[in-house]
């Protein structure tokens, strides 16, 4: 499995990028030039320069990325949801693109989203691109692409069948969303515009990432989120669906949700989406 998914890596970046084959290597994970040729030999049938042979036209530091997903999916309405949480610098939401910063294992990282026919069009700025499967995978979470939408909407019944494909927005960080949380979005923003790392290359107004957890360590702040049982009931709530990935949860205040087991955080995004779309309009106000 771990063999066919750095090959999947290596045939993203040799049919979609100009990357050079020697940074595909390195960056899909595999040991040595043979391993890879014999690899996609295997698994494809063919050769890398085949695969490259496909390759169009590309943006210089740019990965761009096709995320597939089981429709249906409101992708419109999940970018519209994250932006509404945008932080000043970390994040950004404009004309329904969705921009963020990644702190990832080997460097950090920028990610452009935005909707595209039957997929998600996905473009990464990566310091070190051995974090490619790294970002791939908490963009994946974020807009919670994995997700069984057509059994859930299903169970959802007529909750679902006016707006059917919402998902639940998650996160690229479980502490950031925890800080979030704890802090609330405005002290949010100003601990990330003090103690967010700038990142070398900046783009479209995104500057920085969330502080590291050691930074946060020696400002006092805990960003466990499996301590999600000792906080207030909403924060509690949203830790186990966004980061805790539970799919059976309820906001407090919420009643009779019983009918919508066992995908009751699915409920909650159409029972919220309203307070999604005065959100993002405060955003845009701001903006302006």
């Amino acid at each position: 499995m771990a063999r066919a998914q750095r090959a999947q890596t290596a045939r993203v970046l040799l049919e979609s990028t100009g990357l050079p084959v020697g940074d595909v290597v390195f960056a899909s994970g595999f040991g040595s030039v043979r391993q890879f040729n014999d690899t996609i030999r295997q698994l494809y049938g063919t050769t890398p320069t085949a695969l490259r042979a496909r390759a169009g036209s590309s943006t210089p530091g740019v990965i761009a990325l096709r995320l597939p997903y089981r429709p249906p999916m409101d992708v419109a309405f999940m970018l519209a949801a994250l932006g509404a949480e945008a932080v000043p610098g970390m994040s950004a939401y404009v004309d329904g693109v969705y921009r963020r910063s990644l702190v990832l294992p080997y460097g950090t990282g920028v990610v452009t989203l935005s909707d595209a026919p039957a997929h998600v069009a996905c473009e990464l700025r990566l310091d070190d691109l051995r974090d490619l499967q790294a970002a791939v995978g908490r963009c994946r979470r974020l807009l919670d692409l994995d997700a069984d939408q057509q059994a859930i909407d299903h169970r959802l019944g007529p909750l679902a069948a006016a707006a059917p494909g919402r998902r639940v927005p998650g996160t690229v960080d479980a502490a950031e969303l925890l800080a979030r949380e704890l802090l609330g979005p405005e002290r949010l923003a100003e601990l990330v515009a003090r103690y967010g790392k700038p990142l070398a290359a900046p783009a479209g107004g995104v500057t920085r990432t969330f502080p590291r957890a050691e930074v946060l360590a020696e400002l006092g702040i805990e960003t466990d989120p499996e301590q999600a049982a000792g906080l207030p009931e909403r924060a509690a709530a949203v830790i186990r669906m966004r980061a805790l990935r539970d799919p059976d949860v309820v906001l407090p205040g919420v009643s009779g949700a019983d009918r919508w087991r066992p995908w009751r955080s699915y409920a909650m995004q159409h029972l919220e989406g309203a307070q999604v779309v005065e959100a993002l309009d405060e955003v845009r106000v701001q903006a302006l």
